[in-house]
């Protein structure tokens, strides 16, 4: 009965640790985000007054487009984590999603020019296989 009580505890204390772990997580979340937002703002503003002024070029706008999917997948992160924090289970069909950002970033940052055929083979049938992971989670219900 004792050592029922103590293991009890235990779990307790390790179920808590892990709460305040996210919880933190999430803070330091918080300052990613805003970091690269403000790093985006940074590099736009940088590349639009280099000579010639207001051009971008799509290597330009590749990196930019980049960054953005950056900060997106770490929002799709924050709401994983804040969903977990309120009802204590992980959502498949958020993470499905932040993979299908995760996988579209890649695609859209890629230099096909100097990307190896079976790397790109390789990330088509990744997107694939989350395209269809995301299709199954969000129709399980219907």
């Amino acid at each position: 009965m004792k050592e029922i009580n103590f293991d009890q505890k235990i779990m307790s204390f390790s179920q808590e640790c892990i709460r305040w772990t996210v919880r933190f997580l999430t803070v330091v979340m918080v300052f990613v985000i805003a970091y690269s937002a403000l790093d985006i703002v940074s590099v736009v503003l940088s590349k639009i007054w280099n000579v010639p002024k207001f051009f971008l070029t799509v290597d330009d706008l590749v990196d930019i487009f980049g960054a953005f999917l950056g900060v997106l997948i770490a929002i799709e992160i924050y709401e994983n984590i804040i969903i977990y924090l309120r009802e204590d289970v992980i959502h498949v069909r958020v993470v499905v999603a932040t993979a299908l950002i995760a996988v579209s970033r890649k695609i859209i940052i890629m230099d096909f020019n100097r990307a190896e055929a079976l790397s790109v083979l390789s990330l088509g049938v990744l997107v694939v296989a989350v395209a269809v992971a995301y299709w199954l989670v969000r129709y399980e219900k219907k």
